[in-house]
């Protein structure tokens, strides 16, 4: 889970962002944009999944133990803490004019 959060995450993101400023300059098509997205989307949806098996298997543990179980980092990383990422009006759009 903070492979996902601290690496993987970051990382897709800044890919996206680069391949935007590629795509407003002509240098990637759409369809190279939309699959970078996609994979972003993809390794979201991992961070996801992984951290549900964590809390599900947290759960389970504090079950067969009898009791709670201490605080640990990975807590601080609620699924609430996600937000999605969304452009500005200023970035994010492709232009068509004059």
């Amino acid at each position: 889970v903070a492979h996902y959060r601290d690496v993987l995450l970051p990382l897709r993101k800044t890919v996206v962002d680069q391949a935007l400023l590629h795509y407003n300059g002509m240098f990637v098509s759409l369809y190279q944009l939309l699959a970078l997205k996609q994979a972003e989307v993809e390794t979201r949806r991992g961070y996801l999944e992984a951290l549900r098996d964590y809390w599900n298997a947290r759960a389970e543990l504090a079950h067969a133990v009898g009791g709670g179980l201490p605080t640990s980092i990975a807590a601080s990383s609620s699924p609430a803490a996600i937000q999605p990422s969304r452009p500005s009006p200023s970035e994010g759009t492709h232009q068509h004019g004059p």
